[in-house]
């Protein structure tokens, strides 16, 4: 080794740091001392970063009301269901508000309901009955007694009122009323019986009583698609009403094609849904004004030749608008149409508005296909004639499904034996 070289591999290891010869001398690798406790430490961060995000998201959500509309909504429609599938008209059930509520938890709709319960409708058992179905659904019913004879139900869910249902007993017949006393018949009066003279003259020129017939009309909604199921619609007996949508592939031909054979042919107008994220073609909006509606509401009448009457498609929005209504229901008046209000949602107000505005009009009853399972559709169908037996007069609505037109096309023969007449829809209005 040369001079040269003992100076430079001197001093190498003079300026190399403690132990790092040593190291190198041996071969082994270079250690980093305590290297263990920063990986521990990241993942003690993250792991709490983690831990924080989960809490600060936890209480966001708490502190964020729960959007309890829609079930609500759907609860009333719950309510309006049972009364009519215990035989109280469609007609007898009035909804006199519904308001937006909400807390600092929760936002929910408030509604009112007057119902009118028909002298064969035992109100106790009726109400047994909403308070069972309800109870399934996690609401309390709290009954109060009125004085005039009514009931007034009250309907909490998760500690919050959304309905209160006051039940009426309709007015009974004369023969069939408590007796007072001091009259014929009361406690402590002498009985009295008539004599043949002594009968109470008829009112001259008074027309006799009639027993009238039971009548229903059936609606199919969603017509103007086309296809095998259209096909079967238009074999069925012409009594039927047919709701033809504009916008769509078939339309005006089946609309013509119908109305050559004897069917009741209306504009099924598709109205705001309460949650629609795409809007039907052709829709009504409740932000419209009448000119926007009308334009949207001519073109639909042009595509649909032959159209007598009106309902709506959808529209749970925009039907519990009175506003909206109006406007819609001011483009209908003056034109030779009915109306009719399809009821898609308990808080609909169609009918009530097109009274009030003087339009022809009725409301539906029954709905005859909500769910597609057959033994369902028999029931609502057997249910449209067991409410129009009730109440003389009933509407129900199917649609252009193939379920629904095969055992409507069956069970056509079981309105006649029970003697319910079919008639088309223009024959409800009033």
């Amino acid at each position: 080794m040369t001079a040269d070289e003992t100076t430079s591999t001197d001093t190498d290891q003079l300026g190399a740091e403690p132990g790092k010869a040593s190291a190198e001398a041996k071969g082994g690798p270079r250690l980093v001392p305590n290297a263990w406790w920063k990986v521990g430490a990241g993942l003690a961060a993250s792991l709490l970063g983690a831990v924080l995000c989960t809490l600060f998201l936890l209480a966001f959500l708490r502190a964020r009301p729960m959007d309890l509309v829609g079930h609500t909504e759907l609860l009333a429609g719950v309510i309006e269901d049972v009364l009519i599938t215990n035989h109280v008209p469609a007609r007898a059930i009035r909804r006199r508000a519904v308001q937006s509520r909400a807390d600092a938890s929760a936002s929910w709709l408030g509604f009112a309901f007057d119902v009118a319960v028909p002298p064969e409708v035992n109100v106790a058992g009726l109400t047994k009955v909403l308070r069972k179905e309800l109870a399934r659904r996690q609401v309390t019913l709290v009954e109060t007694p009125e004085a005039d004879g009514a009931c007034m139900l009250v309907l909490v869910m998760a500690e919050r009122e959304f309905a209160r249902v006051r039940l009426t007993p309709s007015a009974r017949h004369a023969g069939d009323a408590p007796a007072v006393a001091g009259e014929p018949g009361a406690a402590g009066a002498p009985e009295q019986t008539a004599t043949p003279d002594e009968e109470t003259p008829k009112t001259e020129g008074a027309p006799e009583e009639k027993t009238a017939v039971p009548r229903a009309a059936i609606i199919l909604d969603d017509g103007g698609y086309g296809g095998p199921v259209t096909e079967a619609v238009l074999q069925l007996p012409p009594v039927l009403t047919l709701a033809i949508l504009p916008n769509t592939a078939h339309a005006t031909e089946t609309a013509t094609r119908a109305a050559a054979l004897g069917f009741e042919v209306i504009l099924h107008m598709p109205l705001e849904n309460s949650a629609d994220s795409q809007p039907f073609k052709g829709e009504l909006a409740t932000t419209m004004d009448e000119a926007a509606m009308a334009a949207l509401t001519e073109d639909a009448l042009r595509q649909i030749p032959n159209a007598v009457g009106v309902n709506y498609h959808r529209g749970t929005k925009f039907a519990a608008d009175t506003d909206a209504m109006q406007r819609f229901l001011g483009v209908l008046k003056g034109k030779p149409l009915y109306f009719v209000d399809s009821r898609t949602s308990a808080a609909s107000v169609a009918y009530d508005t097109a009274q009030a505005m003087g339009i022809r009009s009725a409301v539906r009853d029954v709905f005859l296909d909500p769910e597609v399972d057959e033994a369902m559709i028999r029931n609502q169908f057997q249910e449209l004639i067991a409410v129009a037996q009730a109440q003389g007069n009933a509407v129900g609505i199917g649609h252009f499904k193939s379920d629904t037109v095969a055992i409507l096309a069956e069970m056509l023969s079981s309105f006649e034996k029970a003697g319910v007449a079919l008639v088309h829809a223009s024959e409800m209005v009033q």
